[in-house]
């Protein structure tokens, strides 16, 4: 499995000036559980210190808790091993605000908890 980690530079408003620029990743994590470990493995291996600022964003494909989950469940060990990864990058959780989850096809039962 091959993960690749390509950085953007991302120019802030110069009116702002509280950030001139930093380094913007978009990650797609695996879906499958034979891929979390390897996945957290590379992203803990990241070389990031020539980044000041660093935003990392996506779908990381893990769960913090599992109040994070649309139905019952949930991988203690994967939400431990990413809550371990997150403190380990010394990485800041911004709270999502709005719908309990970003991804829903807007039914009673989301096609997502569907068998």
């Amino acid at each position: 499995m091959l993960f690749k980690l390509m950085p953007i530079v991302l120019l802030s408003n110069l009116l702002t000036d509280l950030i001139t620029a930093a380094f913007l990743s978009n990650i797609y994590g695996p879906s499958h559980a034979s891929g979390k470990l390897a996945f957290i493995t590379w992203l803990l291996n990241l070389d990031t210190t020539s980044f000041e600022d660093w935003l990392l964003v996506g779908d990381f494909n893990l769960y913090r808790s599992a109040e994070d989950r649309n139905k019952a469940g949930g991988d203690a060990g994967d939400m431990q091993m990413f809550n371990d990864a997150i403190s380990d990058l010394e990485l800041v959780d911004i709270p999502f605000s709005g719908r309990s989850f970003t991804w829903s096809n807007m039914q009673l039962v989301p096609l997502s908890g569907q068998t």
